[in-house]
């Protein structure tokens, strides 16, 4: 009788009999602590009878900078969710324009309607301002520097976003 086929058997049983543990449990659950603080600042107009009152200094500046990034911000937000409601299209002379009003009143109690007007508006005043200094920074008209910005704004558009074609009717992007 060969024996060795038993031994190699034994010898298989043994080391599997052997085999270490390994305990991968923990006493008590991993917790991660995400406990943190947010620190928010805004621009505030200078006390008039702070020292900084009254001079131009680069930290004025750059809050005055800042806090104009940040309602512009706040701004371009709004003025999407129209886009987005289709309340509001991209006319072709490079302002907005109320394409219908949605009606009814904000949570706040203002009237929708007079929140559509007031945005466009406030939009519309500001773009004035960047394509009066755009174009007197590069010798054009107004017109042409509006114009122009209504072209790049057409091609930026959103699909579904309402635009202005330069023969008058308005299309969906």
């Amino acid at each position: 009788m060969n024996t060795r086929p038993l031994l190699v058997l034994g010898s298989v049983l043994l080391l599997a009999g052997c085999a270490p543990t390994f305990n991968v449990a923990v006493p008590k659950p991993v917790v991660i602590d995400v406990n943190m603080k947010v620190d928010v600042t805004s621009r505030n107009e200078t006390p008039k009878n702070s020292p900084a009152a009254g001079t131009d200094s680069k930290e004025a500046k750059e809050n005055d900078q800042a806090g104009a990034a940040g309602e512009a911000n706040r701004l371009s937000g709004e003025v999407q969710a129209l886009k987005d409601s289709h309340f509001v299209g991209e006319g072709n002379d490079g302002y907005l324009a109320v394409r219908k009003l949605p009606g009814g009143k904000l949570p706040t109690g203002e009237d929708y309607d007079a929140y559509t007007k007031r945005i466009v508006e406030e939009e519309n005043r500001a773009r004035r301002t960047i394509y009066g200094t755009h174009a007197a920074q590069h010798g054009v008209p107004v017109d042409a520097e509006a114009r122009a910005a209504a072209k790049r704004l057409a091609e930026s558009a959103y699909a579904g976003e309402w635009v202005q074609a330069a023969s008058g009717e308005w299309k969906q992007k």
